[in-house]
């Protein structure tokens, strides 16, 4: 399933990170009858628990000039993610 999510002729610049991307959905918890059971659960943690980071920090952001790597096969994510905040 994860090349389903790197068809360029659905997303610009797949492989790069943008939390603000708004084009195409993606097949992250499968599709059809191979949908995962903890879907809803799963975007819900995320959804809840990024809200609040953002409340609690609200200038949290990348820092600037910062590559974001993604690895991994079935399981993406940066290999680090530099941020800065104001206090």
């Amino acid at each position: 399933m994860r090349s389903a999510n790197l068809d360029e002729r659905r997303w610009t610049d797949p492989t790069k990170l943008d939390i603000r991307r708004a084009e195409g959905g993606h097949a992250a918890f499968a599709l059809g009858q191979h949908r995962c059971l903890g879907e809803w659960l799963g975007r819900q943690e995320v959804a809840i628990g990024t809200a609040r980071l953002f409340a609690r920090l609200p200038s949290l952001r990348l820092q600037p000039d910062e590559h974001v790597e993604l690895y991994g096969f079935e399981f993406r994510g940066p290999r680090s993610l530099k941020v800065q905040w104001d206090v």
